[in-house]
């Protein structure tokens, strides 16, 4: 099953390009996605967002709260964003979602 009909969402994707300005704030590239975006609030592990203030941390593991899940086919980061309706959305955690043969079919990312 093919899920690129169901992506019927528009978004930006910020892409890191892992340079950075004078400012130390990051450079990246915009470019338009098909997506799914869905509010679902859920508690997401992320040893990759410690920065977060709306985190807690035991044993080394991060503990935040993922507010909306994006489902699209382009290879989204962790150092990425996603802007939808005017809002960025900094991505927290993400999954791969695989059809029922089990192959790949979707990246699930957290925000």
């Amino acid at each position: 099953m093919n899920i690129e009909r169901y992506l019927t969402d528009n978004a930006i994707w910020l892409k890191s390009t892992g340079e950075k300005y004078i400012s130390g704030m990051g450079k990246y590239e915009e470019i338009p996605i098909k997506c799914r975006f869905e509010n679902d609030r859920k508690i997401v592990r992320n040893l990759a967002a410690k920065g977060n203030t709306n985190s807690s941390s035991v044993s080394g593991i991060v503990e935040v709260v993922s507010e909306a899940l994006v489902i699209c086919i382009e290879p989204i980061g962790l150092n990425d964003s996603i802007v939808y309706e005017g809002r960025q959305w900094q991505v927290l955690a993400v999954g791969i979602g695989k059809n029922v043969r089990g192959d790949f079919s979707h990246w699930e990312v957290r925000l």
